[in-house]
């Protein structure tokens, strides 16, 4: 089930690489359900691994101190939704993203990766986007889509501003 594979490679990278990894989900019955697997004594669940989740639910007390813990690097792992922490957050201290739940928005995913690829940052992010290919693969096959046809026109604006500079840059 996908909910335990992403708490063993969440657990790994904690263990094995001292990573402090943020999950992203999209609903918050998809957050109950890895933090049932985290508690829930599933295979792979290391002892000592601290695991904090934001949803809705979370009073906004508990979810600024939950947050500040996680930047503190207090807390190991912490399961949250685009809509809580996708836009505006600079959590530059996870070295880690493990996106569980995602939609067809190249625009939120670009946004999730970019809460820890920022300005600041002094490790290499690793991203790990598990899928359950029967469910999952035509919606990612349309991300990987906009991925290129992003790609593309990066490129092709940055070939224009270097025509347009001429030789004003060098």
């Amino acid at each position: 089930m996908k909910p335990g594979k992403v708490v063993e490679l969440a657990c790994l990278e904690v263990v094995c690489n001292g990573a402090q990894v943020l999950i992203w989900t999209v609903f918050d019955e998809e957050t109950n359900l890895i933090m049932q697997a985290f508690s829930g004594g599933h295979e792979g669940v290391e002892p000592g691994v601290c695991v904090r989740a934001l949803t809705g639910k979370t009073r906004d007390e508990d979810r600024e101190n939950i947050l500040m813990d996680f930047k503190k690097g207090q807390i190991d792992v912490l399961v949250s939704n685009a809509r809580m922490l996708g836009f505006g957050q600079n959590l530059q201290m996870a070295g880690v993203m493990i996106i569980s739940g995602w939609n067809d928005s190249f625009e939120q995913l670009y946004q999730l990766i970019r809460r820890s690829v920022r300005y600041g940052q002094t490790k290499v992010v690793r991203v790990h986007i598990p899928i359950v290919p029967e469910l999952e693969q035509a919606q990612w096959d349309n991300l990987q889509r906009k991925q290129k046809n992003f790609d593309e026109q990066a490129a092709m604006q940055e070939r224009y501003y270097l025509e347009a500079m001429g030789d004003r840059i060098g």
